[in-house]
């Protein structure tokens, strides 16, 4: 867009046609700044995928109880081709630390498996395990004390890649905030109780977040995102019957955990505003703008020399041997260099025009098309 005089205008179309360019940059301007603006306070939008398993570790689990009388008798590790693998009081898995994760969980035992042992699909040729069966004690009268319910267990399945309880410093992003709440919500949701059979199936979810700050995100390139694991689980309850089966002497209660999906769902964050898409838009933006200029204003011949030129004071080359704006002051030189110009005869004058034109040709093709 131009705001230069021309000649051949008049100067109500001159003063007409600085307003509509004058109105065209003031929307490109305001233009740029909805860009920057989305840039800045840019809301990811969400893609979810399924992500189909053929294996899924097995998730850490803390299994709380009310008194220190609570015992894990055995764990049953039922594999896919039918072998149960029992391992008394769950040595290899379960520590004898005892965490107090407060009110009716003073006393919190975790079971890692550390993803050394998986659930398998049961339509893969994989061997894993397809459940994990707990034995528990505990004292009923000291847990019943001063409780409305029966005695009971609270069971929570946490990804072994994010433990918050016992890593809180890897709460970091917002979805670790909430999922780290959403445990605690749910903490009562899984209960081992006395007598009963506790079945309970999983399913696991991720979410990649873009972190605040993250510079390739903003630019446009590859997101470094930040992996929040999540486990959702249902639980049914059956009683005992009169004589159970195989059970470890002492056994209150029984609870078993094995996977209920193997579709993963995937939420992943991804930026509508970059820095490289806005300048494309800009580009875009400004090609129509400068279209619309162009198409009621028309052009000027192009310069071959550039902003870059002025800005490291490059010297314009000189094309022509004189160099004259005036047009008054051109045909005063062409009078002095030609003194008998005007006494040439047609076809004389005719040639020496052609001359002029052919250097003036040269000049064009060598300036503007050639370089």
């Amino acid at each position: 867009m131009e705001f230069v005089k021309r000649e051949d205008e008049s100067r109500r179309f001159r003063n007409v046609r600085y307003i509509i360019c004058g109105l065209l940059t003031a929307v490109y301007i305001t233009y740029l700044a909805y860009l920057i603006y989305g840039i800045v306070t840019d809301k990811p939008t969400l893609n979810v995928e399924q992500n189909f398993l053929d294996q899924i570790d097995v998730p850490d689990m803390k299994i709380c109880g009310a008194t220190p009388d609570l015992l894990i008798l055995r764990c049953d590790f039922i594999m896919k081709d039918g072998n149960n693998n029992q391992v008394n009081n769950c040595n290899d898995y379960i520590s004898s630390a005892v965490t107090d994760l407060g009110t009716h969980r003073n006393f919190c035992y975790t079971f890692k498996a550390n993803k050394t042992i998986k659930y398998v699909h049961p339509d893969k040729p994989l061997d894993g395990l397809t459940k994990i069966g707990f034995y528990f004690y505990e004292n009923t009268t000291a847990a019943e004390a001063n409780a409305l319910g029966i005695a009971s267990l609270s069971i929570q399945l946490i990804s072994p890649d994010f433990d918050p309880f016992m890593n809180p410093e890897k709460v970091v992003s917002e979805m670790d905030k909430a999922t780290r709440s959403e445990l605690e919500l749910q903490w009562n949701f899984i209960a081992g109780m006395s007598n009963y059979v506790a079945l309970v199936k999983f399913k696991t979810s991720i979410y990649n977040a873009i972190l605040p700050g993250d510079v390739s995100a903003i630019i446009g390139f590859g997101p470094h995102y930040h992996i929040t694991p999540n486990i959702e689980s249902l639980v049914n309850y059956f009683p005992f019957n009169s004589n159970p089966y195989d059970v470890p002497p002492g056994t209150t209660g029984y609870f078993s955990v094995a996977a209920g999906s193997f579709i993963q769902e995937s939420t992943t964050e991804q930026r509508s505003s970059t820095i490289l898409g806005a300048i494309g838009s800009a580009g875009g933006a400004l090609g129509v703008v400068g279209g619309i200029a162009v198409i009621l204003f028309g052009d000027s011949r192009v310069n071959p020399w550039g902003y870059a030129h002025k800005l490291f004071k490059e010297k314009t080359p000189s094309v022509f041997i004189v160099d004259v704006e005036d047009p008054e002051e051109a045909k005063a030189q062409i009078r002095k260099l030609s003194p008998g110009r005007s006494n040439l005869s047609q076809d004389a004058r005719t040639e020496l025009i052609e001359h002029e034109l052919t250097e003036i040709k040269s000049v064009i093709k060598h300036y503007l098309l050639e370089h």
